[in-house]
């Protein structure tokens, strides 16, 4: 049985599986394939999560949280992926950021370096905690203009 054969017999299987669930798309190196529709159903998922926050009359502070998380988490990895591709146009400071990363793969925090006569500083900030908010889980990082 050839590669594609071997990949119709899986995806048949996995359908029989239960046909409700969504099927995982990936490329050719492994990673996962999301279209535009899959962007918007994350974010209407966040929105909706966030509202049922919103909404929330009980005494429970961590009520709702970890499903946050999980679709912030969804719309970032789907909003980098559709980036890297193409299919979601990156604005100006996203295409100077990658260039500077680009450049500059491995700069340390406040490290001030220089482009085009320009100087920029790396920042990296906490984009995800834990519970408890003393550990992060999730480190976000930028290019600050020097003045």
């Amino acid at each position: 049985m050839g590669l594609i054969e071997s990949c119709i017999a899986l995806w048949v299987t996995y359908e029989k599986l239960d046909p409700h669930l969504p099927l995982i798309r990936h490329s050719s190196h492994g990673e996962p394939m999301y279209t535009f529709e899959d962007y918007e159903n994350a974010k209407a998922e966040l929105t909706r999560w966030s509202e049922l926050w919103s909404n929330y009359k009980g005494n429970n502070p961590d009520k709702y949280q970890a499903d946050i998380g999980a679709a912030r988490r969804k719309v970032r990895e789907i909003e980098h992926y559709l980036k890297e591709t193409g299919i979601l146009e990156r604005n100006e400071k996203e295409k100077l950021e990658k260039e500077l990363d680009r450049l500059f793969p491995n700069t340390p925090s406040k490290k001030i370096v220089e482009y085009n006569g320009i100087k920029y500083q790396r920042r990296y900030l906490p984009l995800e905690k834990s519970r408890s908010r003393k550990t992060v889980k999730e480190w976000s990082k930028s290019w600050v203009l020097v003045e």
